[in-house]
């Protein structure tokens, strides 16, 4: 098959995080703006930065309110979890010889501080941070950080993520889009390559091509 590199989101792709990434943000947002946000009213912010969810929130200190949230999401990341199926397909793309890399928007210190990460972090040959691209996602660079660092093009690269920010990054860089349906909250103005339903359904791609 033409992919030689399977790149991948962290938050609703590898990680399921999103009880403690929604539990963060209404901790957060009740401390600065006194209000108590439903669930349903936040689930927007996942998939995208933390600093662009704050000024569409109305926060006018990005810096000390990004600083509060991850003390927030901090207090629930134990309820953090790699999907099921993630391990084994990282296991079994790793020994088919693929190239295997992360884009997210998680900064250094956020990824390190999940052990769930922490173990699965040999498997990947490359990963790219928030800080390492000039524009954080829905813009290419992040992407585009990656084909440089990992000496690939565009045509040997699949990111599967769960979000539009994602889908528009890969868009953006070139990079065909497999989505992540087992982590999706919305498909809303996504049109991926591929749409997986598990991640044991990324290695159904492998074998049709071979």
């Amino acid at each position: 098959m033409k992919y030689k590199h399977f790149v991948f989101d962290v938050d609703g792709t590898l990680l399921d995080s999103g009880y403690a990434v929604l539990r963060a943000w209404q901790d957060t947002l009740l401390e600065i703006q006194h209000r108590a946000y439903e669930t349903s009213e936040l689930t927007f912010v996942l998939g995208i930065p933390g600093d662009v969810s704050l000024r569409k929130l109305g926060v006018k200190d990005v810096e000390s309110a990004s600083q509060l949230w991850t003390r927030n999401f901090l207090k629930y990341s134990s309820a953090n979890k790699l999907f099921d199926g993630v391990t084994d397909m990282l296991v079994k793309l790793s020994e088919k010889g693929y190239k295997l890399g992360i884009v997210t928007s998680k900064a250094y210190p956020e990824f390190v501080q999940e052990p769930s990460l922490r173990d699965i972090a040999p498997y990947f040959d490359t990963i790219i941070y928030v800080t390492d691209s000039p524009r954080p996602k829905p813009f290419g660079d992040p992407l585009l950080a990656y084909l440089k660092r990992a000496g690939a093009v565009q045509s040997e690269v699949l990111y599967v993520g769960d979000a539009v920010y994602d889908y528009q990054c890969a868009r953006n860089a070139g990079v065909d889009f497999g989505l992540a349906l087992w982590g999706n909250v919305s498909s809303e103005n996504i049109c991926p390559r591929f749409a997986f339903d598990t991640p044991e359904s990324v290695l159904e791609l492998i074998k049709d091509y071979q």
